[in-house]
């Protein structure tokens, strides 16, 4: 069958081997099975060459997965809400039984004691946490992103989009969510949080300031400062919001 001189799929005219405007490759519409194997085992090994080569930017140099980005260079790596989505999935398949969640066990388990004999029966604590430590972080983790690159523009004295910093924040969080998958691994492996806990709060930590010094230019001093900046503004807002959802959950 002849290569048909509009693309099947849009309408528009279609010259080369991709549709200029949709961008779907052309070619035979009904492959021999031969064929069609070998389409499809090349756009899968196309795909796990674009994660691998976006996980390698993501994790090193920090910040550098960010600045492709700013490059234009987009359409080699997978993009940054999609990176974020994908990692996110990832770690909260395993997040109920992670040190995250035993740390927003005990910040509740600690509000409810502190509310006193007033507070609610145990049936309701048991419902209220469990709600909140299955649900609560799912979505500070959407809600708060947003909040987080406000963060990041406000420490760059605004300058920059604010899409670049949302960018940086999406491409840092799914950094953090494979970083809390790595601490998992180690919870479960010497049957301890400590270890996995103090490698992700180092790991994110260093992660963050380098990331700030290379994307906003600055000497790593200035970052540090910027750094506990967003952490400390990230930490207020996420501490504020998870004491509101304690207050309307368990009516304390």
């Amino acid at each position: 069958m002849e290569r048909t001189p509009e693309c099947p799929n849009c309408g528009a005219e279609a010259l080369g081997d991709f549709c200029a405007a949709c961008g779907q490759q052309q070619g035979e519409l009904f492959p021999t099975l031969g064929e069609w194997l070998k389409s499809a085992l090349n756009e899968l090994f196309v795909v796990d060459r674009k994660l691998f080569r976006t996980l390698q930017k993501l994790a090193w140099p920090p910040g550098e997965l960010t600045l492709e980005w700013k490059r234009g260079r987009r359409s080699t790596y997978v993009a940054p809400f999609r990176l974020y989505l994908a990692t996110a999935l990832f770690f909260f398949l395993g997040f109920h039984d992670s040190s995250l969640q035993d740390i927003l066990s005990g910040f509740t388990a600690g509000y409810v004691e502190g509310a006193g004999s007033t507070g609610p029966e145990a049936a309701q604590i048991e419902l209220g946490t469990r709600i909140l430590t299955e649900t609560l972080p799912g979505v500070l983790m959407v809600v708060l992103v947003p909040l987080f690159a406000l963060f990041l523009k406000s420490a760059n004295r605004m300058h920059g989009t604010y899409v670049e910093h949302l960018v940086t924040a999406l491409n840092y969080h799914a950094f953090a969510f494979l970083v809390w998958v790595l601490a998992g691994g180690l919870d479960a492996l010497f049957g301890d949080r400590d270890p996995g806990l103090i490698l992700a709060l180092v790991l994110n930590s260093v992660f963050l300031v380098a990331t700030i010094a290379r994307v906003q230019t600055v000497g790593v001093v200035r970052a540090s400062i910027r750094a506990v900046f967003v952490a400390a503004a990230y930490f207020a807002v996420s501490l504020a919001t998870v004491g509101a959802a304690l207050v309307v959950v368990l009516g304390i």
